[in-house]
């Protein structure tokens, strides 16, 4: 990469597992670049990168100072993740909405009963069902 104070990704996790997602927005969170020396600070200065990134994948994010959400082309939220889950709007919407498989960094991975409730047409099956179905994964 190059030495830049502005970054623009788009889709940076794409392809990739929930864990290493997880690993690269962690990694991403800490970028820095060298800021050339100026008047009042003679020494080249080490600052944080300002990342713009497009994602689908939450897990990339949460590690990032905030979070632009988007509905219909324009802002729908602006925050970091947690306080835009603890006001359970539009991304949190979203949020629960995909929250239906889980994956860890050992290889394991599951249905959340609970998730299967958003996706149709399970939502019409009886929530024994979606346990059964949970338990075969």
């Amino acid at each position: 990469l190059q030495n830049t104070p502005v970054l623009f990704l788009d889709e940076p996790g794409a392809s990739q597992d929930s864990h290493t997602r997880a690993h690269i927005g962690k990694e991403l969170a800490q970028l820095t670049y060298f800021a050339p020396p100026t008047e009042s600070e003679p020494q080249e200065t080490e600052e944080p990168v300002t990342l713009l990134a497009s994602t689908h994948n939450i897990d990339l994010c949460e590690s990032w100072d905030a979070i632009m959400y988007m509905e219909d082309g324009k802002v729908a939220e602006y925050g970091p993740m947690q306080e835009l889950l603890k006001k359970k709007g539009a991304f949190w919407r979203y949020h629960k909405q995909i929250d239906v498989v889980w994956l860890d960094q050992h290889g394991g991975a599951g249905v959340k009963p609970t998730g299967l409730l958003q996706v149709w047409p399970l939502s019409r099956m009886p929530p024994s069902t979606h346990v059964r179905l949970a338990d075969l994964f």
